[in-house]
């Protein structure tokens, strides 16, 4: 269940979709970002990540966040994005920038982002969600969709 639920949210984040291979900074600094946010600090990115898409219009009657929560939020949130980007990461962090690009810097967070939300999925509560999501779904046509698929890719039967 897990592992289904993984591939629908990655394939919603785009966080599986391939592009651009990055260059050597952006990859250091990915590198450099997985290894220097500790636990709290992605729950953190994480929690901001939520708090960022509860302000969509699309998402705001899903949710409710007080002033209160909402500042806390963006406090303890730019306190991590500062250790990382300036403290602990900072020479790689300008070096992405010059070398590749606001672009490159950006996907740079986008993969410690990922890597977030990925330790965030695994929690039970969401495998519950996850599995009631997938209760709700015609499988069958899927398993159709697939045999098909499996049935065109084979090789013709000789006479």
């Amino acid at each position: 269940m897990r592992y289904q639920f993984s591939c629908l949210v990655a394939m919603l984040m785009g966080l599986g979709a391939g592009g651009a291979q990055a260059g050597e900074a952006q990859q250091q600094l990915e590198t450099c970002l997985i290894q220097a946010a500790s636990p709290q600090d992605r729950d953190a990115l994480l929690r901001w990540t939520y708090l960022s898409l509860s302000t969509h219009p699309l998402m705001q009657d899903l949710s409710t966040v007080t002033r209160g929560q909402r500042d806390t939020v963006l406090r303890d949130s730019a306190a991590v994005f500062e250790r990382l980007m300036i403290d602990r990461c900072g020479e790689l962090a300008a070096a992405t920038i010059f070398r590749e690009g606001d672009d490159a810097f950006g996907k740079a967070f986008e993969t410690l982002a990922g890597r977030a939300m990925e330790q965030a999925i695994q929690h039970p509560a969401i495998d519950q969600l996850s599995a009631e999501l997938v209760a709700r779904m015609n499988i069958d046509r899927l398993a159709i969709l697939l045999l098909k698929q499996k049935v065109q890719s084979l090789p013709p039967v000789a006479p």
